[in-house]
């Protein structure tokens, strides 16, 4: 399920936008030398990013859902573990059931550098934020689990930050940066992506009602009741 879901994802996606970027990158509001990349890639998922969220059931764990791409989040969970170990109520659910965290930016970054390295290309990577992540001193932190990583790798490379696309440069072969090709580009703006469009969109459209199928509330409520008893009976 894991590796199924995305690989069909990526087929769909692939199966309507294929030899069309400019159309996928109006549709999911990418730059368009992006939109390039992602249907070069084809269906590999080898290089997809991705964090799965589950819960531990009594007959095992269950996959509650599938986050993919740049801005799948999970990076507070380092923090809030902390916090979690101090409740004296969790105390003895943590021994019972021998909890354990991953440093997950690292892994991240690792993920990142170990990924463009097996690609042939440098670890030059190009994160793109907002100003309120820049004012937060985001880039400083980042960089410093960047190169954390790095030198648990035993790699060299390179990170930036922009709050934009002016300095990139599109080339047959790749996209650059400062006259240097980038090895990965991230998109951590949360106000460029497709999500936040379809929510400008929708507030600009005004506030709306739903109210069934336009027929008056007390008809729609009158076949919902309908509908349940036939439901019941069939049981």
């Amino acid at each position: 399920c894991v590796a199924s879901i995305p690989k069909l994802m990526c087929r769909a996606i692939l199966a309507e936008f294929e030899e069309m970027p400019e159309e996928f990158a109006a549709y999911f509001n990418v730059p368009l030398p992006l939109a390039h990349l992602f249907l070069d890639a084809g269906s590999d998922i080898e290089f997809l990013l991705q964090r799965t969220d589950a819960v531990l059931t009594a007959t095992g764990m269950k996959i509650v859902e599938l986050n993919i791409g740049s801005s799948i989040g999970g990076w507070q969970i380092n923090w809030m573990n902390g916090h979690y170990r101090k409740q004296p109520g969790l105390d003895r659910f943590m021994l019972e059931h021998d909890c354990r965290l991953k440093n997950i930016p690292q892994e991240f970054m690792e993920f990142l550098i170990r990924s463009v390295r097996k690609k042939g290309l440098d670890s030059r990577i190009l994160f793109i934020v907002d100003e309120a992540f820049v004012a937060r001193q985001g880039p400083q932190a980042l960089s410093e689990i960047f190169h954390t990583a790095l030198a648990h790798l035993g790699e060299t490379g390179e990170i930036h930050f922009r709050t934009n696309w002016d300095s990139t440069e599109s080339r047959g072969d790749g996209i650059y940066l400062e006259g240097k090709r980038l090895g990965a580009i991230l998109n951590a703006n949360p106000k460029d992506n497709m999500v936040s469009r379809w929510k400008k969109e929708a507030e600009q459209n005004g506030q709306r009602a739903f109210i069934g199928q336009g027929h008056p509330q007390d008809e729609e409520l009158s076949r919902l009741r309908r509908e349940n008893e036939v439901l019941r009976q069939e049981r």
